[in-house]
């Protein structure tokens, strides 16, 4: 019988949701399950898995481990929690108050034609970079002052907004949000309010 890490939040924050088992460690309370063989089960895991972290995000902060986080042991994984309890703690007592939002954004553009040559496959390339820029500016301007930090990263083609924001203020930025019109060609996915788990390094 092994053990899966469901999470970590600050004591005395969470209730302890059913058929889940914790333990303290350096100021920490770590949420875990004791499981039978990974891959015997493998879906219904994950399913229990993200259960148990959005009824526990929904009442306090957490930090989630990646799934699946397993030990051999209970006294395997209280090590492990134990190592990095310093830090996970220090960004949980920063973080308590806040959540985290993810915006993809997306140019729709028609496919490119055999024809093309390296100069017009350049030129829109450029022009997609500048309406990508312009269409985050905008977002940034408009939620601004809900944002306590941005983060911005590229994945393939597509440019992703990770916003940190105050609990409290949830449902107006995803609000602020929807009140954005994006021009013609350009796309945004919003998922959140997530762990703040972008935010835990500085």
């Amino acid at each position: 019988m092994s053990v899966l890490a469901y999470c970590v939040a600050l004591p005395g924050s969470l209730a302890q949701p059913d058929n889940v088992n914790s333990f303290e460690v350096e100021g920490l309370v770590c949420y875990y399950a004791e499981i039978p063989r990974m891959n015997a089960n493998a879906t219904e895991t994950a399913l229990r898995f993200h259960r148990v972290n959005t009824a526990l995000f929904a009442a306090a902060a957490i930090l989630p481990f990646q799934f699946p986080t397993t030990a051999a042991s209970l006294e395997e994984l209280q090590q492990k929690v134990a190592s990095q309890a310093a830090h996970l703690r220090a960004a949980l007592q920063r973080l308590q108050n806040s959540v985290q939002f993810e915006l993809t954004f997306s140019v729709t553009s028609p496919a490119s034609t055999s024809s093309q040559t390296g100069t017009e496959y350049l030129r829109q390339s450029q022009a997609r970079e500048r309406q990508l820029a312009e269409v985050l500016a905008q977002v940034r301007s408009s939620a601004g002052s809900y944002v306590l930090q941005w983060k911005e990263r590229e994945r393939g083609r597509d440019r992703r907004l990770f916003a940190l924001v105050e609990r409290r203020f949830q449902q107006v930025f995803s609000q602020v949000l929807q009140s954005v019109a994006l021009p013609n060609g350009v796309e945004c996915r919003v998922v959140g309010a997530w762990p703040a788990t972008e935010f835990v390094d500085q």
